[in-house]
């Protein structure tokens, strides 16, 4: 199984509006890819997939399996792809949050981010939050 079909293998156990996998094809053979996955026993039960582009990346989804939550492993997806990010010699990075996406928004807040703008009703039912972390 390929990371891309992992991935979307998450996203369908994950989100209510998954990514297809020829999206995912397409994201991952981009140069300014930046992912991981995490697998137990075999199973992928966690990644975090963003971009890098000019010193400044963004984290576009991050996801853990139910079953896999409360166990620190959001954190540490996000401290690797973090890790990667600086690697790549970026200078920030950016993610947008559900406002009422509690759990992530103490994640995200708990690994350094800081809150830096609102978009109201950008996901129609709910409000963006934009955060921001420096490296």
């Amino acid at each position: 199984m390929t990371d891309a079909e992992k991935i979307h293998y998450l996203e369908k156990e994950c989100f209510s509006d998954p990514w297809s996998l020829t999206s995912l094809n397409t994201q991952l053979s981009s140069e300014t890819a930046v992912w991981l996955v995490y697998e137990e026993k075999g199973e992928a039960v966690g990644y975090a997939l963003g971009t890098e582009v000019c010193g400044e990346a963004e984290l576009y989804r991050i996801a853990v399996l139910s079953s896999y939550r409360r166990k620190g492993l959001g954190e540490r997806l996000l401290s690797e792809f973090t890790e990667k990010c600086i690697g790549r010699k970026a200078e920030k990075i950016f993610l947008e949050v559900r406002s009422r996406n509690i759990p992530a928004i103490a994640l995200y807040k708990k690994a350094g981010f800081a809150e830096i703008a609102l978009r109201k009703g950008y996901y129609g039912d709910d409000d963006a939050l934009i955060f921001e972390k420096k490296l």
